[in-house]
């Protein structure tokens, strides 16, 4: 969004330089070359400028547009700033490094739709590279690249340490393995602290502490040199965890903690390796979603995991950082989570809401005005708010949430972004909670209208089937997964008209009863 808006705002100042230049400027001068014939040179300079002046608007445009280029080139073409938000790269890039990526590295690229202009060069093994989150372009990930394309990549959840075999095309033998070495495990700068709850253990931050001093709710990080073809970098390891393997991204045709990259993508892995969400659970990077490459740190300072986002993103500044910290945790990371938040932010959220509608339109009724409530409530719309904020970035998470993704599950952002409206409620008061729900609402407020539009998927598909005098729809719980605070429901609803029951999934039966009528609703309109 900021690469559009750039190129816009450049655009039009550079339109506005143009016409000062080529067209208002020459016409000034004749004025000013009249005046000054018709008073025998008698004007001095000063005079000279009320002749035919140049107009506010048009000098700041004009005056600005060398300033919007040269930004622009820099940083579509030649070098970005970044910032570290996680410790998956530790202990090469600390969290709250700013670092400097090399655009042209992997191609000269237009700034808006990423498309590769000129060819400059690809990303080789050790190269620590930027690119667009494969899932979720919107992330900007930064990981080591391990695995060109052909690699046979291999890692060993036991030792830690990985392999890979060049050109293994398929149907191919793959070359010798390359010679990746490693050094001693030693005991690193680094302690990873743990929170108990229920016997279990999770992650909830990162420290750097001198080797003789521990911690007590921590674990200290162990450290040793691996060499991937001529680059040579540290990982960190956690010596009491092992890999859960079980969460691996799993290829076609290939076992567990084993990928051939295909042709045109590469495969990363964080240096962190116990604290690293990366190819080993994701999958490969295409090349199109390459940024850059990391190439030096420009500002480091100490910061912990999760303090962004900044006050002026959220637009609002935490007086009480420990309110913001609890917001941001997920109660797999630490018995202080945000749940309690939560359920206070959830009850301001819908009274601002539900005020906002009240004010707003004053001749709809109850039921509409429900229905708008519903839909600017509802977890889809409080993960949109959480994905603008790149709440996901921010998250404390413990390894297992980590590994299977949930800093993009839309639970998990739902319930981030109410947390933190409880939080800047106990951090202020009514009133600026208000304005600042306002604020993230303010677009989606003036879009939404009363109408069936905004009726639930349960209430459209029993509306739609009882127009046609059709039986009404049943829903069957078929599978539930997962402990009882974090569960999964999946729902098969039965539909008069579809040949096969329609799945839904979600967090509690009503959400996957309304996953899956959704779903029957969209194949009702397509038959």
């Amino acid at each position: 969004m900021f690469a559009l808006i750039l190129v816009v705002a450049t655009l039009v100042t550079g339109i506005l330089w143009c016409l000062d230049k080529f067209i208002f400027a020459p016409k000034r001068r004749e004025k000013q070359a009249a005046a000054q014939a018709a008073t025998g040179d008698a004007l001095d300079k000063k005079t000279l400028k009320k002749v035919g002046p140049k107009p506010g608007w048009l000098e700041t445009g004009a005056s600005v547009f060398p300033v919007l280029a040269i930004v622009l080139v820099v940083r579509s073409f030649i070098y970005e700033p970044f910032q570290i938000p996680s410790g998956s790269m530790m202990p090469t890039l600390l969290i709250g490094d700013f670092i400097l990526v090399e655009k042209f590295a992997y191609g000269i690229k237009d700034p808006i739709y990423q498309k590769t202009l000129i060819e400059t060069g690809h990303p080789k093994r050790g190269d620590i590279a930027v690119f667009k989150y494969p899932e979720d372009p919107r992330l900007d990930y930064i990981k080591r690249v391990v695995g060109l394309p052909g690699d046979r990549v291999s890692y060993d959840p036991q030792s830690k340490e990985v392999t890979v075999q060049p050109n293994c095309s398929s149907g191919q033998a793959c070359d010798n393995a390359l010679p990746i070495t490693y050094s001693n495990v030693e005991a690193s700068d680094f302690v990873q602290t743990f929170a108990r709850r229920n016997g279990s253990e999770a992650t909830s931050g990162f420290f750097q502490l001198p080797k003789d001093q521990t911690r007590e709710d921590g674990v200290r990080l162990s450290e040793r040199k691996e060499t991937l073809g001529n680059v040579t970098h540290n990982i960190l390891t956690v010596p009491i965890a092992q890999d859960q393997v079980g969460m691996y991204y799993q290829q076609s045709g290939l076992p567990l903690a084993t990928w051939i990259v295909p042709p045109g993508h590469y495969f990363m892995m964080g240096d962190n390796r116990d604290n690293s969400a990366d190819s080993r659970y994701w999958g490969f990077v295409p090349e199109q979603n390459l940024v850059g490459k990391a190439t030096a740190i420009w500002m480091s300072f100490e910061k912990q995991e999760g303090e962004w986002p900044t006050g002026r993103k959220l637009g609002y500044t935490f007086q009480h950082q420990d309110l913001l910290q609890q917001a941001l945790t997920h109660r797999s990371a630490s018995s202080k989570h945000n749940e309690r938040l939560e359920f206070l932010g959830d009850s301001i959220l819908s009274y601002v809401i539900a005020n906002a509608l009240y004010h707003r339109f004053p001749r709809v009724d109850e039921g509409d005005m429900s229905r708008m409530r519903a839909t600017l409530v509802r977890g889809n719309t409080l993960a949109e708010i959480a994905r603008e904020f790149e709440l996901g970035e921010c998250l404390r998470l413990g390894p297992g949430e980590l590994k299977s993704g949930g800093f993009r599950r839309e639970s998990i952002l739902a319930d981030t972004v109410e947390a933190l409206i409880g939080g800047v409620f106990l951090d202020s008061d009514i009133q600026n909670v208000e304005r600042l729900i306002l604020s993230w609402y303010q677009t989606r407020l003036d879009e939404i209208s009363p109408g069936d539009k905004q009726k639930d998927p349960k209430t459209r598909l029993q509306e739609y089937l009882q127009g046609r005098h059709l039986p009404l729809p049943s829903y069957l719980v078929v599978q539930v997964r997962g402990e009882a605070h974090d569960q999964e429901f999946t729902i098969h609803c039965q539909v008069s008209g579809l040949p096969e029951p329609v799945v839904g999934t979600g967090s509690s039966r009503r959400k996957a009863e309304q996953a899956a009528a959704e779903q029957a609703l969209k194949k009702l309109e397509l038959e």
